[in-house]
């Protein structure tokens, strides 16, 4: 679904493309993001025993530029050449520590003693640190007293309980072209060309789906729900449709009677069979629409493409107004 704004009394209201993607309609709170940003994805399988390695960052890197910001410092006193964050952790972090991401850029770290070292970063900021054996760390850090130096917010840095999932995508290669990902207690992975895939995840109870993308669509496996405990070791079997996702191609958003058409998109079966913005639909193969949610409505109009939903429109208001029935084909859109 696309997110635009209404117009109208009711004030801005989500236009969602009708991209009929099953896992659109997600009560686990999911919606269809944007690509992930690379410092949120872990490529699988990543193995427990591989050698401990510091990550550094290419040597093509341009060093960062002296900062002049920093609440509090004397804007007459000299600024550093280069601002240094040194952060206390636990040595278990330290020595399972793989990378560090500021920025969406991987950086250079150093451990001196007990402290976590980087250098050339903002006075104040949030980095990713990847350690094997544990999910995704976000930490803040904020400039000290001292000019040029920061110091890492709830430090000592430690290990969080994690668990680990890791499994198989059925399905994985019936279109070898597709994206696959899994999103696993709120990360994402991504699942080699044999549809292998393995995470580690934060303790507690969590989601985890594989989805594939299907032109502007994208098709969903069964969600599991999982439990997590530290140390638990999860393993899934994960079955992708079978089928390429469809849908009508509609940009909809909420309406008292139902659900408002907001804009049909150019090859889709709305646009083809002369439905416009304007219209509301009142009921979605027998179900009234003002019975369901967005996400659910979603659910009831997407699936296999080929098939055909039916909808009850309504056009016009007062003694202008007509209701019609349409069937319309769920169709891929490249």
């Amino acid at each position: 679904m696309t997110v635009v704004q209404r117009r109208g009394a009711r004030g801005a209201l989500a236009l969602f493309v009708l991209l009929l993607a099953g896992a659109a309609w997600w009560g686990w709170r999911v919606e269809t993001p944007p690509e992930p940003p690379e410092a949120q994805v872990a490529e699988a399988p990543r193995p427990r025993s591989k050698p401990r390695r510091r990550a550094q960052a290419p040597p093509s890197l341009p060093s960062p530029a002296p900062t002049t910001e920093g609440a509090g410092r004397d804007s007459t006193a000299p600024e550093p050449e280069v601002f240094t964050l040194r952060c206390e952790a636990e040595a278990s972090l330290l020595e399972a520590l793989d990378a560090v991401i500021v920025r969406w850029q991987q950086v250079p770290f150093a451990v001196e003693g007990s402290e976590l070292v980087l250098r050339g970063v903002p006075p104040v900021g949030e980095m990713t640190l990847f350690a094997e054996g544990a999910p995704p760390m976000k930490v803040s850090w904020m400039e000290t007293a001292t000019p040029g130096l920061g110091r890492c917010v709830g430090e000592p840095l430690a290990l969080t309980p994690a668990g680990r999932v890791s499994g198989v995508i059925v399905n994985r290669g019936l279109w070898p072209q597709s994206r696959v990902i899994v999103r696993a207690c709120g990360l994402v992975v991504r699942a080699d060309q044999a549809g292998r895939f393995e995470v580690d995840v934060p303790v507690g109870e969590c989601d985890v789906v594989a989805q594939r993308r299907d032109g502007l669509f994208f098709a969903s496996s069964d969600i599991v729900t999982l439990d997590v405990g530290d140390g638990d070791d999860y393993r899934l079997e994960l079955s992708l449709p079978e089928y390429r996702q469809g849908g009508v191609g509609m940009g909809i958003s909420e309406h008292e009677e139902g659900v408002l058409v907001e804009r049909v998109l150019d090859g889709g079966a709305a646009a083809e069979a002369g439905l416009q913005p304007g219209d509301v639909v009142l009921e979605v193969d027998g179900v009234p629409a003002a019975a369901l949610t967005l996400e659910e409505f979603v659910q009831v109009t997407t699936g296999e493409a080929g098939t055909e939903v039916e909808l009850v429109i309504s056009r016009g208001d007062g003694s202008d107004r007509e209701e019609s029935i349409y069937l319309l084909d769920r169709r891929v859109m490249e």
